[in-house]
């Protein structure tokens, strides 16, 4: 979920790394307290970016098959 979900952070790149990296609770806190310990920001990724997490077509829709 961090992974997904730090694309919309304005270093989503480094923040991704970083829950990629995760292996323990301790680590996620550690990412957690870096990448939002202050409200700033959010982005917006580019609506034609590629997402990695849903990318199948089975998942760009709500509605039941």
């Amino acid at each position: 979920m961090g992974i997904k979900y730090s694309r919309f952070h304005p270093r989503a790149g480094e923040v991704k790394s970083g829950f990629i990296a995760v292996q323990s609770l301790r680590d996620w806190n550690e990412v957690l307290s870096k990448w939002y310990a202050h409200d700033g920001p959010g982005a917006w990724p580019d609506p034609r970016a590629a997402d990695e997490v849903n990318a199948g077509a089975d998942m760009q829709t709500c509605e039941v098959a």
